[in-house]
């Protein structure tokens, strides 16, 4: 399961303006856990990873400290809905957490509609929310394989790396080549078109977040961050066994906003 990483400080001067931050969100989560709680799960995208932040730093690990609970981060940079699906039905049957913390975010239902995700190189395939004409979820897998993982840009970042040309035969012209015929093959295959429907995706996922998390016998938690896309906050509302955790509006009261400062997430 992935696990937060130690990764380089921010600065003195984010770490102050992170500070508020962090009390906003850790208050606001420990008055939603239960005083007995042991053990929480953690599903999210960078946000709930705690990325430019240390381990003990990010709000999840806070809030586990804090309720003196076993946390399970398995947030990721660059998850979506897919994603966290897939993680909640491999962990949560196995882990039976005591909460379940679901993180809900505008761009978490976006990547889960879209089979790309942004790359600084290349095209980066990602599963995806295909459409159907039940009322179901189809997980989609890559419509074909990423070449950008394999290839060694990390050395070119270095100040003794290859000129130019040794560039663009060790890592351009291989992705140029993998990317446009993968693209193009796939497109001539005929991949399934994504999910339009963003309120049947938020209902479908969340509702099977709910099911899982009471199965296991778990207080679910939606940490909701960044601005409501339309008609996500009544699909949520709907969904039995749900407790909605309004941490955007919480981090606006605070005169802050969920977000980014420098590198630095609003943990």
């Amino acid at each position: 399961m992935p696990q937060p990483q130690k990764t380089s400080k921010p600065g003195r001067s984010l770490r102050k303006k992170l500070s508020l931050r962090k009390k906003v969100l850790f208050s606001l989560i420990c008055t939603s856990v239960a005083a007995d709680a042991e053990t929480l799960l953690a599903l999210g995208c960078s946000f709930t990873f705690g990325a430019a932040c240390e381990a003990k730093d990010t709000f999840v690990d806070r809030v586990g400290d804090g309720r003196a609970m076993r946390v399970h981060n398995a947030g990721g940079s660059g998850y979506g809905l897919v994603q966290m699906l897939r993680l909640a039905r491999r962990h949560v049957s196995t882990i039976e957490p005591d909460v379940l913390l679901v993180q809900f975010a505008p761009w978490l239902i976006a990547r889960a509609r879209n089979n790309m995700a942004p790359s600084y190189y290349g095209r980066l395939p990602v599963p995806y929310f295909a459409a159907t004409t039940t009322d179901s979820l189809d997980i989609q897998g890559p419509v074909f394989r990423a070449k950008v993982v394999d290839l060694p840009l990390s050395e070119y970042r270095r100040p003794d790396a290859g000129g130019r040309l040794s560039f663009y035969w060790s890592c351009g012209f291989p992705l140029y080549v993998h990317d446009h015929w993968g693209f193009a093959i796939s497109k001539l295959s005929g991949w399934p078109p994504p999910e339009l429907d963003r309120c049947k995706v938020v209902r479908l996922c969340y509702s099977e977040f709910a099911r899982l998390g009471r199965e296991a016998g778990a207080r679910v938690l939606v940490v909701m961050l960044g601005d409501e896309e339309r008609g996500a906050r009544e699909e949520l509302q709907k969904i039995e066994g749900l407790q909605i955790v309004d941490a955007e509006r919480a981090l606006r009261v605070a005169g802050c906003v969920a977000g980014c400062v420098g590198r630095a997430h609003a943990k």
